[in-house]
């Protein structure tokens, strides 16, 4: 090799080392043109609109994501590289980090990801063999895994009483850790759960009475920090479409209200589901097919404070 293909040879090396150096600082460091809450994007008025789910030409989410600390941190379902997986950004020195995996997804049906308000768990729902090297499940269960100090740990299915041989789905957890979820037994069957967190254990989950559970589906609870409200999913035949969202508070009784449909500015005629309130209360966010296709959507969630005060008055 004469001395010109040697300094060629080194140049080419210096452009790679130079070049991975970018890529790795790019993973690290973030994207400096997603700056401010939720990415900065403009927020949505009184009436839902799209929220994009691509964050770039490599990163998409895919289902609802869950915006805490205000919108500077998400967890979300998606895929980066065309990886599938569980994954967290965060703002950080006012630039979003590039997505870290928290999970690999399996081929079980995993999804309807929630963070609990402490960032410490991660509830979903999955048809995972309950038991290593165990057949899928033929109904879904809840199962959680920690965020520890050497990462997150593997996930394990909720315990009794909380999973069952019937179908346990899409939960929310309030800033005291009680566990609301919905079980079903078919496909025209579903009602809506609680379960109190007590000395680290979760009691035997109640079914929540009427008017909050009807002979209908209801489903898909969102529950407040505080307990205070709920937003869940019906097929009351006085609704507008497939499934429309109702909401529901909670009396100093520990009764609940006659829920309310939250109107045709919210509901459409099509399937409208997976109910999701920011941890900061300003932004609802929901998944809808209304123009043919699922799509994620976001809106104020200044409708909440409007009904309470009708309600409760």
């Amino acid at each position: 090799m004469n001395r010109k293909d040697k300094y060629l040879m080194l140049f080419l090396f210096v452009l790679f080392l130079v070049t991975a150096i970018s890529c790795v600082e790019h993973k690290t460091i973030g994207f400096s043109d997603l700056k401010g809450p939720y990415f900065g994007r403009k927020p949505p008025g009184e009436l839902p609109k799209i929220f994009e789910s691509r964050i770039d030409s490599n990163i998409e989410i895919r289902g609802i994501p869950c915006f805490t600390k205000n919108g500077k941190f998400m967890l979300f379902k998606g895929s980066t590289d065309s990886l599938d997986g569980v994954f967290i950004m965060e703002e950080k020195e006012d630039v979003w980090t590039f997505p870290q995996k928290a999970l690999a997804l399996s081929p079980y049906e995993d999804r309807h990801f929630i963070l609990t308000l402490d960032g410490k768990q991660i509830f979903f729902t999955s048809r995972r063999p309950l038991d290593s090297g165990g057949e899928p499940e033929k109904n879904p269960s809840l199962w959680i895994f920690d965020n520890t100090p050497s990462g997150w740990s593997q996930p394990q299915p909720a315990r009794a009483p909380i999973n069952t041989d019937q179908a346990e789905f899409y939960s929310t957890v309030t800033e005291d850790g009680t566990l609301y979820f919905t079980r079903s037994t078919s496909d025209e069957s579903a009602d809506i759960y609680r379960s109190s967190l007590v000395n680290g254990e979760y009691t035997r989950a109640e079914r929540l009475p009427e008017p909050v559970n009807t002979k209908y589906v209801d489903g898909d609870p969102y529950i407040s920090p505080n307990e205070s409200y709920m937003i869940f999913l019906s097929n009351r035949p006085e609704g507008l479409g497939q499934h429309d969202f109702y909401i529901s508070f909670k009396l100093t009784d520990g009764s609940w209200t006659q829920p309310k449909n939250l109107g045709k500015d919210i509901n459409s005629e099509g399937n409208d589901v997976c109910p999701l309130v920011t941890d900061d209360g300003k932004f609802f966010f929901f998944g809808s097919n209304r123009t043919g296709r699922y799509e994620i959507y976001w809106v104020k969630a200044n409708i909440i404070e409007d009904l309470k005060l009708n309600e409760l008055n």
